[in-house]
């Protein structure tokens, strides 16, 4: 029984872990493979972009967690030794927290997904600062940005800006010669392409799709959003 109870937490802080302390590496596996497949299907079906598909992952994450806590108190006794159970523990966890690692710093290429930070007022009220918005990075792999999109394009290395694609004054395009017209939501405060000119398709790093949460420094807390953004 007191292995049983060790794993009760173990399973519901990451699905499967007590299982492996349990012994039950396929059974820990298992859990961990159904996390990764709804991953993919999240990913791409592209739900990763909308609050529904965040409220799905929620959901599914706790029920998987519950599913391998209640799994383990069903199953029998294990015979290892304490030090056996408590490697395969270590290396299930290494294992899992690396490949979430790696999936998480990959994410622009793995997920299609970015997350930006919104420092100005460039863009309210669609945008204001503090917001921190979910970029679609694959939204213009196929086809470039249209007329309306907020995007996201690379201005230096380590500095990256929020606009909306808009046309080329005097035409009804918003590209020409490969460059992007973009404009900002509130042209008094915004540095956009009426002085910078335009932008190199090449440095578009996608498209807004989601305001996740907003950073309030006046109040020091965090405001959850989850709303799309047009």
């Amino acid at each position: 029984m007191p292995q049983k109870l060790i794993s009760l937490p173990l399973n519901l802080l990451l699905p499967g872990a007590g299982l492996a302390y349990l012994g039950s590496i396929k059974g820990a596996l298992a859990f961990q493979a159904l996390l990764y497949l709804l991953l993919a299907f999240l990913t791409l079906t592209r739900l990763t972009l909308h609050p529904t598909g965040w409220i799905v992952l929620v959901s599914v994450l706790v029920l998987l967690s519950l599913g391998s806590a209640i799994y383990g108190l069903t199953m029998p006794p294990s015979f290892l030794k304490i030090r056996v159970r408590l490697f395969r523990l270590l290396v299930f966890s290494l294992l899992s927290i690396l490949s979430l690692g790696l999936s998480l710093a990959n994410k622009q290429s793995l997920l299609g997904v970015q997350v930006y930070f919104v420092p100005s007022l460039s863009m309210a009220p669609t945008l204001n600062p503090g917001d921190f918005i979910l970029v679609d990075t694959w939204a213009y792999s196929i086809r470039p940005p249209a007329i309306g999109d907020i995007v996201v394009f690379q201005q230096a290395d380590d500095f990256a800006v929020v606009k909306r694609s808009a046309n080329w004054p005097g035409t009804n395009s918003g590209i020409q010669g490969n460059q992007l017209y973009v404009l900002g939501d509130n042209p008094r405060l915004s540095m956009d392409s009426r002085k910078i000119g335009g932008v190199d398709l090449s440095k578009i790093n996608g498209r807004v799709r989601l305001k996740l949460v907003t950073w309030q420094p006046e109040s020091q807390h965090w405001q959850w959003q989850m709303v799309g953004v047009h």
